[in-house]
């Protein structure tokens, strides 16, 4: 799985195709917080990089957010 620099830090990008979509695994290097999404496989592999890590980016915010609510 290569490791690619992506909005500044280190994230590891998986793509497998299933059929007719393609599924895209992103793991960011220094939480080791994994997301994935589905898309068809007409998507380009910069459009479902985008998604991918946009994805992720959401769930470390909200992951943050959690932690910093409690007490």
């Amino acid at each position: 799985m290569p490791r690619q620099k992506v909005s500044g830090r280190e994230v590891y990008l998986e793509f497998h195709q299933v059929g007719v979509y393609v599924k895209v695994s992103a793991i960011d290097a220094r939480t080791n917080v994994e997301t994935s999404i589905l898309a068809s496989s007409r998507t380009t592999q910069k459009q479902l990089t985008q998604i991918a890590v946009r994805k992720l980016d959401y769930i470390l915010k909200k992951r943050r957010r959690l932690a910093d609510a409690k007490p």
